[in-house]
């Protein structure tokens, strides 16, 4: 289990995060919800050990986490830091050389079902075979927490129907979670287990989504918007 426990994090006299309590289970697809610059980017990296919480503990089966145990969670950031030059093939050879637990054999098998060229360059890519590159990449490698932020931002239809294909295909969930960051629920409400809201600093809702359906008669879009009505 991954949990944050009373979690506070602020930029410079700015508080982003406060009292964040939420423990995320494995075997689970939670979408991560809120509006833009509610802290759900810091958050994911809280949990993946990229920030240090100002105050709180981030606890992964009940012990803080550290850097041996960043094996057990992949980030996907919702930008690209990686080097233009790169093509495919030399990326996930990089990823191989940084993560013990990257298979280049599941990397390239992923890369084939969304039809990327490794051969390409990434400064040659469009923005949608960028975000299919680092989803192989990402699910390439055997962890146990795959945290995705935005993953679907800005892309069109067909290319976020593909990658939704990719996260029931690939990812083995009987032994590992996925929390994604998006607002695009109507992409990842059939196959998202639960919803999660951030507002004001903290997580306001964690809940099941066939509770929301059958409790409140709401999909996870209409619920979700109710909370800023």
């Amino acid at each position: 289990m991954l949990e944050a426990r009373n979690v506070q994090y602020q930029y410079n006299k700015r508080v982003v995060l406060e009292d964040v309590n939420v423990q995320i289970e494995l075997g689970k697809i939670i979408v991560l919800a809120g509006e833009n610059g509610c802290g759900k980017t810091t958050f994911l990296k809280l949990l993946a050990k990229l920030l240090p919480p100002k105050q709180g503990q981030i606890l992964l089966n009940g012990s803080q986490t550290a850097r041996d145990t960043l094996a057990s969670i992949a980030f996907m950031p919702d930008d690209q830091h990686f080097h233009p030059y790169f093509n495919g093939e030399q990326l996930f050879y990089f990823f191989e050389t940084q993560f013990h637990d990257f298979q280049q054999s599941k990397a390239r098998e992923i890369a084939s079902f969304l039809k990327l060229d490794l051969a390409e360059k990434i400064s040659k890519m469009s923005k949608g075979n960028i975000s299919r590159l680092k989803l192989a990449a990402t699910f390439g490698r055997r962890s146990c927490y795959y945290l995705l932020d935005e993953p679907f931002e800005g892309l069109d239809p067909l290319v976020r129907e593909d990658l939704v294909k990719s996260l029931i295909q690939f990812v083995d969930l009987e032994k590992a979670t996925i929390l994604m960051s998006t607002n695009e629920m109507d992409d990842v409400s059939k196959i998202a287990d639960e919803l999660m809201i951030l507002k004001d600093g903290k997580i306001i809702i964690h809940e099941n989504l066939d509770v929301v359906r059958s409790v409140h008669g709401m999909d996870a879009k209409e619920w979700f918007q109710s909370f800023y009505k």
